[in-house]
């Protein structure tokens, strides 16, 4: 979740797991990334609590005002109807998406091996010292082995959220898709904001706008 932040901006989740929410909240003060979490309850004071058919007025007076992103993490009932609510107070600036679209995301962002390099360093040596720290750590969330998460399994996974024990010997299949399923441009549709334009055009800037598919490399050579 953190990984799609930039440093400085405001990241709201609804309804997450505790245990993931106390541990974002961390690693989000260490990146210089404000963590809010909002949740339909008040099981922690330290969320902001939202009911579902709340005003919209009064929904952003309980929000940061500039919140980049939103991640929903709510699995239907009341939860999933203050999701949509909280969505529907936000700027569109925001980038607003659910638990189970942040696999597309980071796939699209793309790190560069030095970025990879020390974010996997700085990982290890963080697991290393908590590790040694909390053995006697109190977490609630249920042990799944990876074998587990295979479809045709004959045992079943333990509900989301769960931590996965890799070390196992045995052979999972993955499937790997490529990067033509994620590319969101569509070549029937123009990406010109008419304000960018007018504003480029009223400082005296010559703009031209033409039809180009960004995505044929022989149609980017001609123009």
């Amino acid at each position: 979740m953190l990984s799609i932040c930039e440093k400085g901006s405001v990241l709201a989740i609804h309804e997450p797991h505790p245990d993931l929410a106390s541990i974002i909240v961390e690693r989000g003060s260490i990146a210089n990334i404000h963590v809010c979490i909002t949740s339909t309850s008040s099981a922690d004071s330290s969320w902001t609590e939202i009911d579902a058919y709340s005003p919209r007025s009064v929904v952003k007076s309980l929000l940061p005002p500039n919140i980049s992103i939103f991640i929903d993490c709510s699995a239907g009932g009341q939860g999933q109807r203050a999701g949509s609510l909280i969505a529907s107070c936000l700027p569109q600036t925001c980038l607003k998406t659910t638990v189970a679209s942040l696999p597309s995301l980071r796939r699209i962002r793309g790190f560069s091996v030095a970025d990879l390099h020390q974010k996997l360093k700085t990982v290890l040596q963080r697991a290393l010292k908590e590790v040694a720290a909390a053995r006697s750590s109190t977490n609630t969330l249920p042990l799944i082995r990876v074998d587990q998460l295979v479809d045709g399994s004959s045992v079943a996974p333990p509900p989301a959220p769960a931590i996965v024990d890799w070390s196992t010997t045995t052979e999972v299949p993955v499937q790997i898709s490529t990067v033509d399923s994620h590319i969101t441009i569509k070549g029937d549709r123009t990406y010109i904001d008419a304000k960018w334009k007018k504003l480029l055009t009223e400082a005296g800037v010559r703009v031209e706008v033409f039809s180009n598919d960004i995505t044929d490399k022989e149609a980017l050579s001609k123009n």
